[in-house]
């Protein structure tokens, strides 16, 4: 008698990828952006002068906030197929918003900080992942001729020139802007 042995095929694996990125500053008012989206993953940076008031929402509902680092704040939210609108809120004078969407995310982890003045502005997410994102804040981050050693996904310049934001990503680490030097502060996370 002869057995047959059943294997099965693993899963698909869904690989994540850049949908479209959008970005907004304001005044003495609320940064806002609507995006028509397929079901992703936002990863949403927020600069604000007055950090401790600062907040957002993604269609009226508060996004899960990653971390802080300085006057910068990085959120993630998932969301269905459709129009969104998402919104600084609270005080302050500077309000400048980056908004990033990736699909066939399942996790967001790894969040690290970090800061520095005069060296390249550069994060290095914890434990592993599949795609690597790095939000930055300072003042040469959205020059025209800053780059970056993955892609920049957006650049968003301030009223105030130290909430400047921008947003690269990078299928390894560490994920770096080259810049002109000045000081500068970074949030970044695994996608996976």
């Amino acid at each position: 008698m002869r057995l047959m042995q059943i294997v099965s095929a693993p899963p698909p694996v869904q690989a994540i990828a850049f949908d479209q990125a959008a970005g907004a500053t304001a005044t003495n008012a609320d940064a806002s952006v609507t995006m028509t989206t397929p079901a992703c993953t936002l990863i949403i940076a927020v600069s604000n002068n007055i950090i401790g008031s600062a907040s957002v929402t993604v269609d009226g509902v508060a996004p899960t906030l990653l971390g802080t680092s300085g006057n910068m704040r990085l959120y993630t939210a998932t969301v269905a197929a459709g129009s969104h609108t998402i919104t600084t809120t609270g005080g302050g004078s500077w309000r400048t918003l980056i908004v990033t969407a990736y699909t066939g995310v399942t996790t967001v982890s790894g969040l690290v900080t970090a800061n520095a003045s005069s060296t390249t502005p550069s994060v290095t997410p914890t434990g592993s992942g599949v795609l690597a994102v790095g939000a930055f804040l300072g003042p040469n981050v959205s020059a025209a001729g800053t780059t970056s050693n993955g892609d920049i996904r957006a650049k968003q310049a301030s009223a105030n020139t130290s909430y400047n934001l921008a947003m690269a990503d990078r299928a390894s680490t560490p994920v770096s802007l080259t810049q002109a030097s000045a000081a500068w502060n970074g949030a970044g996370v695994w996608l996976s």
